[in-house]
């Protein structure tokens, strides 16, 4: 039986995915130094992305900077600005939820189960279409995990005072391009106009064409 594949919205090809709604129990956590490491789900390195939760599973100290693993929870509407990323490719997988993604003007419909590429100096964004949704990040080489840690600080401040530009400096400082704003949320169409009701003593309609 054929498998189902989802969509690679850069290339036009398909991953192979499955459908998943939780981790494994055990996965690598941040440590200092090389070689294999566990640790339990409720160790992890339980962050905020500004006003979201992140949980960094794997940074650049365990991979000799060659990969990071993030794991981020967002809200319905939630979404970054659009940004462009000059040193590291993103994987992101669908855990749970629905997102729109765009990735250089294309649209991509992701529910859980998809998988986007997001090759480095590809302008992208994207947008929690359902309640909520909780998304899995690969980026290689390692290092962005930087930028969440900031994010994090400036989540801590009570005023958020200056949080547009914090966060402008420090995705620059991570090789990171802020371009624009999220997409903007899609509306329902409004529906047709209801027919004007005609007397039952009208005459009939006439249609003029040039």
């Amino acid at each position: 039986m054929p498998q189902d594949r989802n969509q690679d919205v850069t290339a036009g090809r398909g991953l192979p995915g499955g459908a998943g709604d939780e981790i494994g129990g055990v996965m690598m956590g941040e440590a200092q130094g090389g070689g294999p490491r566990t640790g339990r789900t409720g160790r992890w390195d339980d962050r905020r992305h500004v006003a979201d939760p992140v949980r960094l599973l794997v940074g650049g100290g365990e991979t000799g900077g060659g990969v990071a693993l993030v794991e981020l929870r967002e809200r319905r509407g939630g979404g970054p600005p659009r940004h462009v990323h000059s040193g590291e490719d993103e994987v992101v997988y669908v855990l749970a939820g629905r997102v729109t993604f765009e990735v250089d003007g294309a649209a991509l419909d992701a529910p859980a189960g998809s998988c986007v590429l997001l090759p480095r100096g590809s302008e992208h964004t994207y947008r929690v279409v359902s309640a909520a949704a909780r998304l899995l990040v690969v980026a290689a080489p390692a290092g962005i995990e930087g930028h969440y840690r900031e994010l994090a600080h400036f989540a801590a401040r009570p005023d958020g005072a200056g949080a547009v530009e914090r966060l402008i400096a420090s995705a620059a400082g991570h090789g990171v391009a802020i371009t624009g704003p999220g997409p903007e949320p899609r509306r329902a169409p409004r529906p047709p106009p209801a027919p004007a009701s005609r007397s039952p003593d009208a005459g009939p309609v006439t249609t003029y064409r040039r």
